[in-house]
């Protein structure tokens, strides 16, 4: 009897834990559920703070480091010819026989700012002038940088393989067409750039603009084509693939887990209901009822045992009389 007492508490106690465990299953479900939704709003800010970082670094390169320029015109031609792209390193200071572009300060008709490309013959401090050959039509440069003595005659201007043309007399403009001989040398103020352009009989520059604004000058060209900006996309582009794939993982995987934990819920919520239906039969045994009716083994025991001895006692007085006779 005691024995009985101690299984059916063990029973209990074996379904309430099963219960208690499905309960907490349950919860921790609708714990993951939140965990995920939370992690799908996380994934999206990151992707808008990663497009705005994206974004921000762009400009920031795009306004202080590097910018692109599209050429325009014919006045670099040899170099650089209409259409071309060209890449502009702002912090590069330039120096002889850089490509710069400049700053012009204006807009054109269409309201778009207007910018020059040309290459810097000479800087602030330096004596410019030109010859010719005797005989010849076509000038060349003549340059003393400031604080030398030496005398540069740039009879063969070649950059880059590209060999410049000589400038006609016609071509001269007001500068230069004052500083023929060194007696007349024309001085560049400080902190300018006297630039031409390579196509120097089809160039506007400093010839009849006169020397540029060092701080006009945006950059200092460093690169053509659109192969950086190719470079720059594919790389962009590699990112943006790499976080879409790692989000797509990282939900599928959360969605499994989901769903098992769903699953083991469902399974918790059975067993739990099962614990209940059999706690609430046990109460019932426990209260001395059974479910055919009949009473428990312990109330039954006892009613034998006090049958046995009064039919035990018949029997010995039937046994006694039998004797007496």
């Amino acid at each position: 009897m005691k024995r009985k007492e101690d299984q059916q508490q063990n029973e209990r106690k074996v379904l309430q834990a099963q219960a208690q465990y499905a309960l907490d299953t349950s919860m921790l479900m609708d714990d993951s559920v939140g965990k995920l939704k939370e992690q799908r709003w996380r994934y999206v800010i990151n992707g808008l703070i990663f497009s705005v970082a994206v974004l921000l670094i762009f400009f920031c390169i795009k306004k202080w480091l590097f910018s692109n320029f599209s050429v325009e015109g014919s006045s670099m031609e040899g170099t650089y010819h209409d259409g071309d792209v060209v890449w502009v390193n702002k912090v590069k200071g330039p120096t002889y026989g850089d490509v710069v572009v400049i700053d012009m300060n204006k807009k054109d008709e269409s309201g778009k700012e207007v910018y020059y490309i040309k290459r810097v013959i000479a800087l602030g401090g330096d004596l410019l002038w030109i010859e010719r050959e005797e005989g010849e039509k076509t000038f060349y440069i003549c340059r003393q940088k400031a604080g030398s003595e030496d005398e540069e005659r740039l009879t063969e201007e070649c950059y880059d393989g590209v060999v410049i043309e000589k400038i006609d007399d016609d071509h001269l403009y007001s500068i230069l067409l004052h500083a023929i001989g060194k007696d007349s040398a024309y001085l560049v103020p400080d902190n300018t750039a006297f630039c031409l352009g390579d196509n120097r009989n089809n160039s506007t520059d400093s010839r009849n603009l006169g020397s540029f604004e060092e701080k006009d000058i945006e950059g200092v060209v460093v690169g053509e084509g659109m192969t950086v900006v190719w470079i720059v996309a594919a790389v962009a582009a590699a990112a943006f693939v790499i976080i879409v794939i790692y989000m797509i993982f990282t939900s599928v995987k959360e969605r499994q887990k989901l769903d098992a934990d769903e699953e083991t819920a469902s399974d918790g919520q059975s067993v739990r209901e099962q614990s209940d239906e059999q706690i609430g039969t046990d109460n019932i045994i426990i209260e001395g009822e059974r479910p055919d009716g009949g009473k428990d083994d312990e109330n039954q025991s006892d009613s034998v045992e006090q049958t046995d001895k009064p039919e035990s006692t018949v029997f010995l007085k039937e046994d006694q009389a039998d004797n007496e006779r």
